[in-house]
């Protein structure tokens, strides 16, 4: 399922520019999906059960950063979330109902309407296009610290980490092994020259790079539906790795 949620500025909020609003908008999404989830995770801890939530949506929003909350009225909100985990009905019930406070200035915004995007077929082989850039950092251990190399998306060990990343996913959300059959070998391949972004990296506050680009993936449906719906790599809740079907 897919939405389109427009709001509205509070009339009286603050006026000030508004800086980049995934972190904030992450927080609050995240708040409404917890309390509306229809599939009841088996978690022993509340850390494995937001690592859960965190898994089953991705997201993007549109708005001028350099316009201030006076001439900016309006902000919209693309939000994705896997089949299977939410109730459409109570999902936007509870989004009309949420009371959106953004930015370091506390802009007020409240939803003036939502609309579902219309869902493509899912298959095996889909040609995507990145609305948010892919992060897809790989860990390297070594006696002093974890360091982080950002794979090119052109790099072979990328293919293998992208699959990778769906695979553990949904490990996350089932606790079950997924084995790919031998003749659904999975298929990854570039369609654009990639675009690379320099992002703030998620909880670590230094440089990092995500990537975006147009590909086409050769998947089982199963990671092909996890990757359109919750978003494809790393770090999906704050607003990475959100993709659109090219026809």
């Amino acid at each position: 399922m897919r939405l389109r949620i427009k709001l509205r500025r509070v009339e009286q909020s603050a006026k000030h520019p508004i800086n980049n609003l995934y972190s904030d908008l992450s927080e609050q999404i995240e708040n409404v999906l917890k309390y509306n989830i229809h599939h009841q995770f088996e978690s022993k801890s509340a850390s494995s059960a937001t690592r859960k939530i965190r898994s089953t949506f991705c997201f993007d929003y549109n708005l001028n950063h350099n316009t201030s909350c006076q001439k900016q009225n309006l902000l919209d909100i693309t939000l994705s979330l896997l089949p299977g985990y939410y109730k459409k009905s109570q999902i936007i019930e509870a989004f009309y109902e949420h009371h959106f406070v953004l930015g370091a200035v506390k802009c007020e915004y409240t939803v003036i309407n939502i609309a579902q995007v219309p869902t493509p077929h899912i298959k095996r082989k889909m040609k995507y296009r990145c609305v948010t850039p892919i992060y897809l950092p790989m860990n390297i251990l070594s006696r002093e610290s974890i360091q982080h190399k950002f794979l090119e998306p052109f790099q072979k060990e990328y293919e293998h980490k992208f699959v990778q990343k769906l695979v553990s996913k949904r490990f996350i959300l089932n606790k079950e092994d997924f084995e790919i059959d031998e003749w659904e070998e999975p298929d990854f391949s570039l369609v654009q020259q990639p675009e690379q972004i320099e992002v703030e990296a998620p909880q670590q506050k230094t440089k990092a790079y995500a990537y975006k680009f147009s590909f086409e993936a050769y998947l089982p449906v199963e990671l092909q539906t996890i990757g359109y719906f919750s978003g494809f790599g790393e770090q999906n809740h704050m607003g990475f790795g959100m993709v659109e079907v090219v026809e």
